[in-house]
């Protein structure tokens, strides 16, 4: 398969098999290309049984896997993860088998990942709309606002004992509106004074208004149930913009799992991720982290890719 290292694109293979053609030889030919000769023999093989197709690439995979796991052991290895949310450690020592090959199977059949699964019933609960827009998800994380100086969390010996300058100084919290689109993972967050059903309205008036510019017409959205969601100020704007409203089962946070595991992201790669001296200058990175959460930041969700991208 191509790699930035390799030394024979198609095109260069199909000039490689040319020289042969024209009657230099094989050796000489391996030379001038700097490959071996058994390299241009298999080319020029393949180019005069297949033509062209010949010298595109081929799967490494072998045709037969004598050794590949029964179909019995891993029914065994998906119904131990499913039943005991049992890790490939244990599952391993269990079964008398290697963790690596647990793993395989684990990742093979989409049971790496507990936080994919439903809570109770164990069953695989990820999902994704075919088109941007088809659903949005919306949230509110409540962040204490920092302290002019810097907060407790940065504070020497925080982590042993949870107390440090400030520490019980109460200077109210900054309520972070989510937005993420299902199928692209782009995400549009402002920080409001509240959590009211009225500033919630105003809120996706100007989601949508942000997905618009993009091109992308905002179809659903998905919320818990907070005060905030059911309210009528909520709903008469959603009725108004012709969205369809949808709210998540009672004590099952993992529906609205994108929002969530988006929030843990702001979090852990924004709003804690050094000392602020103030709750300005943390609120004043906010816009750069978002444009490189979109822009630039590979999604593990989307294979790598960045959320523009999907667009």
């Amino acid at each position: 398969m191509l790699h930035r290292n390799a030394r024979l694109t198609v095109r260069v293979r199909f000039e490689m098999v040319q020289q042969v053609e024209y009657g230099w030889s094989q050796a000489e030919v391996a030379r001038q290309f700097r490959v071996s000769r058994a390299t241009v023999a298999k080319y020029v093989r393949r180019y005069r049984a297949q033509g062209e197709s010949g010298l595109l690439d081929r799967s490494s995979r072998p045709r037969s896997s004598p050794q590949l796991t029964s179909p019995r052991l891993v029914k065994a290895i998906c119904k131990l993860r499913r039943k005991r949310s049992w890790g490939p450690h244990r599952i391993g020592w269990q079964l008398g088998i290697a963790r690596s090959t647990v793993y395989a199977v684990l990742s093979r059949n989409g049971l790496s990942r507990l936080a994919w699964m439903h809570r109770v019933t164990r069953e695989i609960v990820r999902y994704e709309h075919p088109s941007p827009g088809d659903m949005v998800h919306l949230d509110v994380k409540k962040l204490a606002r920092v302290p002019d100086g810097g907060g407790k969390r940065f504070a020497p010996g925080f982590a042993e004992t949870h107390s440090g300058p400030d520490s019980k100084r109460p200077l109210g919290y900054d309520y972070m509106h989510v937005a993420i689109d299902d199928r692209s993972r782009v995400v549009y967050v402002e920080p409001l004074a509240d959590e009211k059903g009225e500033t919630t309205a105003e809120f996706l008036e100007r989601v949508v208004g942000f997905f618009a510019a993009k091109g992308i017409t905002v179809k659903c959205v998905l919320t818990d149930n907070g005060g905030n969601y059911i309210s009528h100020a909520f709903a008469d704007m959603a009725r108004a913009l012709g969205i369809k409203l949808k709210r998540t089962r009672p004590f099952r946070p993992q529906t609205n799992g994108k929002a969530e595991r988006f929030i843990r992201t702001l979090q852990q790669e924004w709003a804690y991720s050094r000392p602020f001296h103030s709750n300005q200058q943390r609120l004043k990175q906010l816009p750069r982290f978002i444009n490189y959460y979109n822009r630039r930041r590979p999604h593990g969700g989307i294979g790598g890719a960045v959320p523009v991208s999907r667009l």
